[in-house]
């Protein structure tokens, strides 16, 4: 049986022919150009790096064909919004929260200047929303605000039922107080949201910030139960993929979970998980999706998985 790095070495050696014939067939494509052909024999380094997929591409509504590279993102990665491969300039279009994972599109070269066409595409997520619990953060990657134990009950199903339906359609969206966007406060000092959550000042921001998305469809799919003890070793698991990045405050946050789930004897208690996906348009906040459902049953909510399977038309399948 080959190695894994034999198989490695075999995938590289494929996708590096791939890129050489695509940079070949871009060169009688003027309009795009995309700068594969300075990637020369490290193609297989950045593949593994940047856990390349599939070339996509997409006809914008000026009748252009935009070309990129449809890849992965994996759960606790971060990615830089632009970097450099060789001489060629590469960008991600459309980020994701540290805790989510999926499909990111990747493009190069002069076609970075179009990265707000596919940045707009919609989205699609599967994502399990955590009912019982508040977090700073709005997913498991947070600080623990309140954990109580709440039964399924039929009325709270009704009330989450009729939240999801309420949710569907154009409305305006507070971005989570850990985002990137910048707020300002009344001295016209402006910073990222999450730093003036982690430094306690939100109030002191003029104009909480906020952006009108749109929710297409949203359904709820499945529920299943997961103890206290359970979900405990899952924000373990989580925080070890930020143990080495200091700002998401790994220790603080498994702290907190600790102090909730054992001091609050709520290890053996099930807590409802509901398995839900929803399309909607770009920059919809999914956390914040699930925070407004939490608060509306009354008990709080919270992410603790996301994966994004769908950009555009293109899907995980």
């Amino acid at each position: 049986m080959a190695s894994p790095r034999a198989h490695f070495r075999i995938m590289s050696a494929v996708l590096g022919f791939t890129l050489h014939l695509w940079a070949i067939y871009n060169r009688f494509q003027p309009q795009i150009t995309l700068g594969f052909e300075s990637f020369g024999s490290k193609s297989g380094e950045y593949a593994e790096k940047l856990n390349f997929s599939l070339p996509v591409s997409h006809r914008s509504a000026d009748g252009h064909v935009h070309r990129g590279i449809l890849g992965w993102k994996y759960r606790g990665e971060e990615r830089r919004t632009t970097t450099s491969l060789g001489s060629t300039k590469a960008t991600w279009t459309g980020r994701l929260d540290p805790m989510a994972e999926g499909l990111v599109i990747f493009v190069f070269g002069d076609e970075c200047r179009n990265h707000r066409i596919w940045h707009a595409l919609p989205k699609r997520y599967n994502f399990n929303l955590f009912l019982g619990a508040q977090t700073d953060t709005y997913d498991s990657f947070g600080c623990v605000k309140r954990l109580v134990f709440r039964n399924l009950s039929q009325d709270m199903t009704r009330q989450v039922q009729s939240e999801v339906e309420r949710l569907i359609g154009e409305r305006l969206q507070p971005f989570p107080p850990f985002s990137s966007i910048s707020a300002r406060n009344s001295s016209g000092f402006t910073q990222s949201l999450w730093k003036w959550a982690k430094e306690g000042r939100l109030a002191d921001i003029v104009k909480y910030p906020s952006r009108n998305r749109t929710v297409y469809a949203f359904r709820w799919m499945e529920t299943r139960f997961i103890t206290g003890k359970e979900m405990l070793h899952k924000v373990k698991k989580d925080c070890d993929l930020l143990a080495d990045k200091p700002a998401f405050r790994a220790r603080q946050i498994l702290r907190s979970w600790e102090d909730a789930v054992i001091r609050g004897n709520l290890s053996d208690k099930s807590f409802p998980v509901l398995g839900m996906e929803v399309e909607c348009s770009s920059g919809t906040y999914v956390r914040g999706l699930c925070h407004e459902i939490g608060r509306k049953v009354g008990c709080g909510g919270i992410a603790i998985d996301i994966i994004r399977t769908g950009v555009g038309s293109y899907t995980n399948r």
